[in-house]
């Protein structure tokens, strides 16, 4: 079958249209590219947890608070504008903006890079990657052909040993359909630019030779004859063959060797045979050459003379083993899916050190039609090469894997990857060699086809994931903080809780900008060195609530020991206000620089200013807060007075103490885990 979409290389013949339009392989390939569906992203799906959790945590809130002002007594319109004020608490309205920009933010990075997104959240689903899968030709290797050995007669010759070479150079010259246009090979298949190439390297002067020895006819290769005769005038050779070495063989009864012709006998014979099993291991593709001083007669020539072979290989592209090593370090389970045989795509695996424990698993696509899908799921996930899968199984093979649990990534060139670019998690298109199709359903795009970039991508989402974890660790615990406060102001006594807009402001103020701060934060210098985390693993896990419990209960006391000072001084009203404003907001801010590290463990005091970004967000909105208590028509808006400078210095301590505290929790696990050291090591 020829179909639709193929290039023809060379060669020539007739054939029958069976199908058009919509009834060809690549309109069915293109319509299996539409119909494949690509997951929500995993930040997307998170996030939208969050958000749900969030709405039923304010809704019981509001309700606790409108429970404790009716058994208070207080007047109907007082329950509900102090209920407004706790939903105002309760809400981050930081989040959507942050999450956003700091995927945003992400996407300019990649595509500085020269990584084009086409979704703002693959941006983070890179980071989420689990298993890459990679197709072979065009994006592991480079879909050229060169020659990486080549047998002189019946030796294995050193490529600088053009006097050995000369013969067959010479034969790969004239036997060769292609062009030299302005001086550059033109025309013709992969397979005999790089015979010209070849010839080039060992210093031959293709247009020279091939005018002594005009050709005067050819004879292609057939069914029956898998090698290409040409026929020459001039000085030399009168006949050139060039095919399957063992077909090429059988047509001769002489060897070219160092002395010169001799007669091919059964040892020779065998020996070169075993040398064309060794460079076709590699595994490379082996064409076989001879000549003889006689045209051919008929088609079956004879009598020829045994000139040598050569192995071609398509290369691997320069950055393809560092981006494989750099995926595994990662945690990230690299898979070749290729239509190429077992054999080469196995080879190509072993270069780039594919497999566990020294083992690569192969499993050829013929013996995954009649698996069941339960079945296919469990086996995918162990197998390193699928080798002989078209269009269909590839996308099989993604939905399998995403079945089992898992974040996939498929990077393609060809319409025939589609599908399974369309199906994947992320779907990574080359920009330069990739046709439209697989450009067009990809959500990701290497412009320059240098596989390298991705790792700069797949390290860029991962910290875009833990920024915005970092950011809704950050809004959450200052929210929670507020709600505290306002409910523990409740209970205290009437008239001191905070108002809606003095709560509305500080959400504002200590929001928005300091989330972006932590959302601009560089990549971990660690982000590559850690595995990926689960599909199902939730952004905010139950330590990381536990935390979150502690660090707001510490904002929230401290701002409501502020509180219960100014009210001994002042009683309810804006000077208490005021104190417990400024205690609680800039409580917030500084609380702002140990959320930059997650993890307690991870928290040094020297790195608590190293985000320039950030430490400018904070500075900004701590000028922003401070406006209402230094200008009077806004702080009557918000409903806070002014204070003196005892009442600032208290409020000031109450807002440092917190993050003062999560210092000393960090010195004390510190200490706590090297006296465990200590005694594991003893013991």
């Amino acid at each position: 079958m020829v179909f639709a979409g193929t290039i023809v290389a060379e060669g020539r013949g007739t054939a029958i249209a069976v199908a058009t339009g919509r009834q060809t392989e690549a309109a069915r390939i293109a319509l299996l590219s539409q119909t494949a569906s690509r997951p929500r992203a995993p930040v997307e799906v998170e996030l939208d947890r969050i958000g749900g959790a969030l709405v039923k945590a304010a809704l019981a809130a509001c309700g606790l608070f409108f429970g404790i002002g009716l058994a208070r007594g207080n007047p109907l319109p007082v329950i509900l504008r102090d209920s407004l004020a706790l939903a105002v608490a309760a809400v981050p309205e930081g989040l959507p903006v942050v999450a956003t920009t700091t995927m945003a933010l992400g996407l300019k990075r990649m595509e500085r890079r020269g990584i084009l997104v086409r979704r703002i959240d693959a941006v983070e689903s890179l980071g989420a990657l689990q298993t890459i899968c990679l197709d072979k030709t065009g994006t592991l290797t480079q879909n050229r052909m060169t020659v990486v050995a080549a047998v002189a007669g019946d030796r294995l010759v050193d490529p600088g040993d053009r006097a050995a070479l000369a013969p067959l150079v010479e034969a790969a010259v004239l036997n060769n359909d292609t062009e030299i246009l302005g001086g550059e090979l033109a025309g013709s298949s992969a397979t005999e630019r790089a015979l010209a190439e070849f010839a080039r390297a060992q210093g031959a002067d293709i247009v020279a030779m091939r005018q002594s020895r005009p050709r005067k006819a050819t004879l292609p290769r057939g069914v029956k004859r898998p090698y290409m005769t040409t026929v020459h005038d001039g000085d030399g050779a009168a006949t050139v063959i060039k095919g399957a070495p063992d077909a090429v063989l059988a047509l001769c009864d002489r060897v070219l060797s160092e002395a010169g012709e001799r007669p091919l006998d059964a040892e020779t014979r065998e020996r070169i045979l075993a040398l064309n099993d060794a460079v076709a291991a590699r595994p490379a593709r082996v064409l076989g050459f001879a000549r003889a001083a006689h045209p051919p007669v008929g088609e079956q020539p004879q009598g020829l003379t045994w000139l040598g072979l050569v192995g071609m290989v398509d290369p691997l592209r320069p950055g393809a083993a560092p981006f494989v090593r750099a995926m595994q370090a990662a945690g990230l389970a690299p898979v070749i899916i290729t239509g190429d045989q077992a054999a080469t795509a196995g080879a190509i695996a072993r270069d780039l050190g594919l497999g566990r424990d020294g083992q690569i698993r192969i499993v050829d696509a013929g013996e995954l039609g009649s698996l069941d899908p339960k079945l296919l799921a469990a086996l995918v996930g162990s197998v390193d090469v699928f080798a002989r899968v078209s269009a269909h199984e590839k996308l099989a093979i993604v939905q399998a894997l995403q079945a089992g649990g898992r974040v996939v990534g498929m990077t393609g060139d060809g319409v025939n990857d589609g599908p399974a670019l369309r199906a994947a998690d992320v779907g990574i298109a080359m920009g330069a060699s990739g046709t439209d199709l697989a450009r067009d359903v990809a959500n990701v795009v290497i412009r320059d086809d240098n596989l390298e970039t991705l790792v700069d991508a797949i390290s860029q989402g991962r910290s875009v994931y833990r920024n915005i974890g970092r950011a809704l660790e950050f809004l959450i615990t200052t929210n929670l903080s507020e709600i505290l406060v306002e409910l523990a102001e409740a209970l205290h006594g009437p008239g001191e809780l905070e108002s809606p807009m003095e709560l509305l402001w500080i959400n504002l103020v200590t929001d928005v900008l300091p989330g972006l701060g932590l959302a601009m934060a560089e990549a971990d210098a660690d982000a590559m060195q850690r595995p990926p985390r689960a599909r199902d693993e939730p952004i905010v896990t139950r330590a990381d609530m536990r935390r979150m419990a502690i660090d707001s209960s510490s904002i929230a006391g401290a701002s409501f020991a502020a509180h219960l000072y100014a009210m001994t001084r002042y009683g309810a009203g804006p000077q208490t206000r005021a104190v417990s404003y400024m205690s609680l907001s800039l409580g917030q801010l500084i609380y702002t620089l140990v959320c930059q590290r997650r993890n307690i463990r991870d928290l040094h005091p020297e790195a608590l200013l190293h985000n320039p970004r950030l430490n400018g967000a904070i500075l900004l909105s701590a000028g922003m807060a401070m406006l209402p208590l230094v200008v009077p028509p806004l702080g009557r808006l918000l409903g806070i007075g002014r204070i003196g400078a005892v009442d600032a210095a208290v409020a000031l301590a109450a807002a440092v103490a917190p993050s003062a505290g999560v210092l000393v929790r960090r010195a004390v696990q510190i200490e706590c885990d090297q006296v465990e050291r200590q005694g594991c090591a003893t013991s």
